[in-house]
Protein backbone atom coordinates (compact mmCIF):
# COMPACT_ATOMS: atom_id res chain seq x y z
CA UNK A 1 0.00 0.00 0.00
CA UNK A 2 1.32 3.44 -0.92
CA UNK A 3 2.07 5.90 1.88
CA UNK A 4 2.14 9.52 0.67
CA UNK A 5 4.37 10.68 3.51
CA UNK A 6 7.20 8.80 5.17
CA UNK A 7 6.49 7.85 8.77
CA UNK A 8 8.89 9.13 11.41
CA UNK A 9 10.05 6.91 14.20
CA UNK A 10 10.52 9.88 16.54
CA UNK A 11 8.98 13.34 16.75
CA UNK A 12 10.80 16.22 15.04
CA UNK A 13 13.27 18.17 17.13
CA UNK A 14 11.72 21.08 18.96
CA UNK A 15 15.01 22.64 19.93
CA UNK A 16 14.82 26.41 19.94
CA UNK A 17 17.58 28.62 18.69
CA UNK A 18 18.25 30.51 21.91
CA UNK A 19 20.75 32.77 20.09
CA UNK A 20 18.17 33.89 17.52
CA UNK A 21 18.08 37.51 18.70
CA UNK A 22 21.89 37.66 18.50
CA UNK A 23 21.82 36.81 14.79
CA UNK A 24 19.72 39.83 13.87
CA UNK A 25 20.07 43.50 14.70
CA UNK A 26 17.02 43.87 16.92
CA UNK A 27 16.01 46.96 18.82
CA UNK A 28 14.39 45.63 21.99
CA UNK A 29 13.06 47.98 24.63
CA UNK A 30 10.47 48.35 27.35
CA UNK A 31 8.20 51.33 26.74
CA UNK A 32 5.33 53.02 28.56
CA UNK A 33 1.84 52.90 27.10
CA UNK A 34 -0.38 55.16 29.22
CA UNK A 35 -0.74 53.30 32.58
CA UNK A 36 1.29 50.16 31.82
CA UNK A 37 4.50 48.96 30.21
CA UNK A 38 5.12 46.97 27.05
CA UNK A 39 7.92 45.19 25.21
CA UNK A 40 8.66 46.75 21.82
CA UNK A 41 10.88 45.02 19.30
CA UNK A 42 11.80 45.73 15.69
CA UNK A 43 14.61 44.78 13.40
CA UNK A 44 17.11 47.58 12.87
CA UNK A 45 17.52 48.64 9.24
CA UNK A 46 20.44 47.23 7.30
CA UNK A 47 23.41 49.47 6.62
CA UNK A 48 22.35 52.31 4.37
CA UNK A 49 18.66 51.52 4.89
CA UNK A 50 16.05 53.46 6.79
CA UNK A 51 13.34 52.34 9.16
CA UNK A 52 9.68 52.82 8.40
CA UNK A 53 7.11 51.51 10.87
CA UNK A 54 4.62 50.58 8.15
CA UNK A 55 3.40 47.34 9.67
CA UNK A 56 3.00 46.27 13.27
CA UNK A 57 1.76 43.34 15.31
CA UNK A 58 0.05 43.69 18.67
CA UNK A 59 0.91 40.46 20.50
CA UNK A 60 -1.33 39.87 23.51
CA UNK A 61 0.49 37.41 25.80
CA UNK A 62 -0.80 34.34 27.56
CA UNK A 63 -1.01 33.97 31.33
CA UNK A 64 2.79 33.68 31.63
CA UNK A 65 2.96 37.37 30.75
CA UNK A 66 4.87 39.88 28.69
CA UNK A 67 8.26 39.22 30.31
CA UNK A 68 8.23 35.45 29.76
CA UNK A 69 11.15 34.35 27.56
CA UNK A 70 8.89 32.30 25.26
CA UNK A 71 6.66 35.32 24.59
CA UNK A 72 9.60 37.60 23.86
CA UNK A 73 11.22 35.03 21.55
CA UNK A 74 7.98 34.87 19.57
CA UNK A 75 7.85 38.68 19.38
CA UNK A 76 11.47 38.76 18.15
CA UNK A 77 10.72 36.21 15.43
CA UNK A 78 7.58 38.03 14.29
CA UNK A 79 9.58 41.27 14.03
CA UNK A 80 12.23 39.62 11.84
CA UNK A 81 10.11 37.37 9.66
CA UNK A 82 7.22 39.81 9.20
CA UNK A 83 9.45 42.89 8.85
CA UNK A 84 7.39 44.80 11.37
CA UNK A 85 7.47 46.17 14.87
CA UNK A 86 5.87 44.09 17.60
CA UNK A 87 4.32 45.42 20.81
CA UNK A 88 3.68 43.05 23.75
CA UNK A 89 1.74 44.79 26.56
CA UNK A 90 1.87 44.00 30.27
CA UNK A 91 -1.75 42.92 30.59
CA UNK A 92 -1.08 42.01 34.23
CA UNK A 93 -0.06 45.60 35.07
CA UNK A 94 3.03 44.61 37.05
CA UNK A 95 1.57 41.51 38.71
CA UNK A 96 3.42 38.23 38.27
CA UNK A 97 2.42 35.99 35.39
CA UNK A 98 0.93 32.53 35.92
CA UNK A 99 3.41 29.66 35.67
CA UNK A 100 1.22 26.64 36.42
CA UNK A 101 -1.49 24.87 34.45
CA UNK A 102 -4.18 27.25 33.20
CA UNK A 103 -6.97 25.48 35.08
CA UNK A 104 -8.23 24.95 38.61
CA UNK A 105 -9.34 27.11 41.49
CA UNK A 106 -5.91 28.73 42.03
CA UNK A 107 -5.81 29.82 38.38
CA UNK A 108 -9.40 31.07 38.54
CA UNK A 109 -8.57 33.15 41.63
CA UNK A 110 -5.48 34.59 39.91
CA UNK A 111 -7.44 35.35 36.72
CA UNK A 112 -10.19 37.11 38.69
CA UNK A 113 -7.70 39.95 39.21
CA UNK A 114 -7.72 40.57 35.45
CA UNK A 115 -11.10 42.12 34.60
CA UNK A 116 -12.01 41.47 30.94
CA UNK A 117 -13.10 45.09 30.42
CA UNK A 118 -9.67 46.36 31.52
CA UNK A 119 -7.86 43.83 29.32
CA UNK A 120 -9.91 44.95 26.32
CA UNK A 121 -9.28 48.60 27.17
CA UNK A 122 -5.52 47.96 27.45
CA UNK A 123 -5.54 46.26 24.03
CA UNK A 124 -7.34 49.28 22.54
CA UNK A 125 -4.82 51.65 24.16
CA UNK A 126 -1.99 49.66 22.59
CA UNK A 127 -3.61 49.86 19.16
CA UNK A 128 -4.02 53.64 19.54
CA UNK A 129 -0.40 53.94 20.73
CA UNK A 130 0.83 51.95 17.74
CA UNK A 131 -1.14 54.06 15.26
CA UNK A 132 -0.57 57.50 16.80
CA UNK A 133 2.84 57.31 18.46
CA UNK A 134 4.62 54.59 16.49
CA UNK A 135 3.02 55.52 13.14
CA UNK A 136 1.96 51.97 12.27
CA UNK A 137 -0.16 51.97 9.11
CA UNK A 138 -1.10 48.26 8.94
CA UNK A 139 -1.70 46.25 12.10
CA UNK A 140 -2.21 42.62 12.94
CA UNK A 141 -3.44 41.22 16.24
CA UNK A 142 -2.21 37.96 17.77
CA UNK A 143 -3.57 36.63 21.05
CA UNK A 144 -1.96 33.76 22.94
CA UNK A 145 -4.09 31.89 25.47
CA UNK A 146 -5.34 34.55 27.88
CA UNK A 147 -4.53 37.23 25.28
CA UNK A 148 -6.61 35.37 22.70
CA UNK A 149 -9.60 35.69 25.01
CA UNK A 150 -9.23 39.47 24.85
CA UNK A 151 -9.63 39.36 21.07
CA UNK A 152 -12.75 37.19 20.99
CA UNK A 153 -15.51 39.45 22.44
Amino acid sequence: RHQPFPMRSSPPSRALDRDFSLKYALRQEEVDVTDFSAYLVREEPREGGSYSAGAGVLLLPDAAGWKHARTRRLADRLAVFCSCLVLVPDLHRGAAGWEGPAAGTAFDAWQSGLPPARLASDARECAVHMRADLRVERMGLVGLGLGGGVLLP
